[in-house]
């Protein structure tokens, strides 16, 4: 029994599709994100992988909201959406 990869089989490491890199790192493609923050209309490019706190802190430089205790219990990673409480830790 031979232990050869397959032709066409490629590892992550060595796989040159689209959305890989040669090093195997996935591409992740910046998108639009429509927000309404304090009544004001905002729109972001971000990874899709960043979180609303680190839009909000980053992108929109709104550095109230806090990742303070990392459990949402002093309530510094509390936004409202739509009205509701919502914890973003």
């Amino acid at each position: 029994m031979s232990s050869t990869p397959k032709p066409g089989s490629g590892d992550a490491a060595t796989d040159k599709t689209p959305n890989r890199t040669a090093t195997g790192n996935s591409r992740v493609e910046p998108v639009p994100v429509n927000l309404t923050v304090n009544c004001l209309a905002r729109t972001i490019t971000v990874e899709p992988r960043m979180t609303l706190l680190d839009a909000l802190r980053e992108e929109l430089a709104l550095t109230g909201t806090k990742k303070a205790c990392d459990r949402g219990e002093c309530g510094a990673c509390t936004v409202h959406i739509d009205g509701r409480r919502v914890c973003l830790a």
